[in-house]
């Protein structure tokens, strides 16, 4: 039986490699309510494919001395050792990225740690 790791996954942002700890996409379709006042009561809303699209968001936990810069925009480059199948969650993560929030936190006794997001694009 097969099965799926997610060890040997690296991660680069704008040609910087961050030791990730955790790293989480999230695929989105961007929708528009186009819900009226003759909906009736108690009905649900009536949603559509947006126009325009929000792109997907990724979320990294890390650790070490490197922090992305918030509001920084770069390409993202996954190596995977393909061991455990993990070369299938990188497939057809979008690459062009825009860093929305870093979280960094640093303690007595602790590496510093921390957390970016980053919204996704094609282009």
């Amino acid at each position: 039986m097969a099965y799926e790791s997610s060890q040997g996954i690296k991660f680069d942002f704008s040609g910087t490699a961050f030791t990730a700890n955790s790293i989480s996409v999230s695929k989105r379709v961007s929708e528009i309510d186009v819900t009226s006042l003759e909906t009736p009561h108690g009905e649900f809303r009536q949603y559509r494919a947006a126009p325009i699209r929000e792109g997907d968001e990724l979320k990294v936990d890390f650790v070490g001395l490197t922090v992305p810069q918030q509001t920084a925009t770069g390409s993202i480059t996954w190596t995977v050792d393909n061991t455990g199948s993990n070369a299938a969650f990188t497939a057809g993560i979008p690459t062009a990225a825009l860093c929305t929030s870093v979280d960094v936190t640093a303690q007595v006794g602790e590496l510093i740690k921390g957390s970016a997001t980053f919204r996704l694009t094609n282009s």
